[in-house]
């Protein structure tokens, strides 16, 4: 047999408010956290970082690299123009003189080759050539590849500065890029600004 306990009608109605005041407590605390997140959530949102050179935008990637769009193709760059407009540049050669061309880097032994530099190159210029490869520039190469000549080959060769000096040339139709130690990447992204004619 089932017992309750009889209350009152007056006892009934204060538990009642009780139970409504404690589930308003409780959808005033869930109200005030979602917004209190929502709030916080777009506080700590990593906000777009992105500049705008000759008329073309640069955007910040998560990984610190510089996204932009140039003749609709894509590009991702370690630098962006502002941080490589000071690099002494004096090429003749644009875009058009790799197309649907190889593309060679010079070094002569392998502690010539700037890794760095080649890929960040390669990387950008993919889409137009037709590849990369390294190459040996005389004949006194120690490693197994061809030699390439300069005035009827497209060859670009990194040099490593001891005077901390980076700037952009050209030696008997090679392209020199002289880097200060640790600058590969940015002589290669002052390169690539200058062939798009971005900078």
């Amino acid at each position: 047999m089932d017992i309750r306990k009889i209350i009152s009608e007056e006892e009934r109605e204060r538990i009642k408010k009780r139970n409504l005041r404690i589930m308003s407590i409780i959808l005033a605390a869930i109200m005030l956290f979602s917004s209190l997140g929502y709030f916080a959530s777009d506080l700590f949102t990593a906000k777009e970082i992105s500049i705008t050179y000759n008329g073309i935008k640069f955007t910040q990637t998560e990984y610190g690299t510089w996204a932009f769009s140039a003749n609709d193709k894509n590009f991702e760059t370690k630098f962006n123009p502002e941080q490589t407009k000071d690099v002494s540049n004096i090429l003749i050669k644009n875009l058009q003189d790799y197309y649907n061309q190889p593309l060679y880097f010079g070094a002569d032994s392998t502690s010539e080759v700037s890794s760095l530099g080649n890929a960040e190159i390669t990387r950008n210029l993919a889409q137009f050539i037709v590849k990369a490869q390294l190459s040996c520039i005389t004949n006194n190469c120690l490693e197994d590849n061809p030699i390439k000549n300069c005035s009827s080959d497209n060859v670009i060769i990194f040099k490593s500065s001891a005077l901390n000096i980076t700037r952009i040339g050209e030696d008997d139709d090679c392209v020199i890029l002289e880097y200060s130690p640790g600058e590969e990447e940015l002589i290669a992204d002052a390169f690539l600004f200058k062939i798009f004619g971005i900078n």
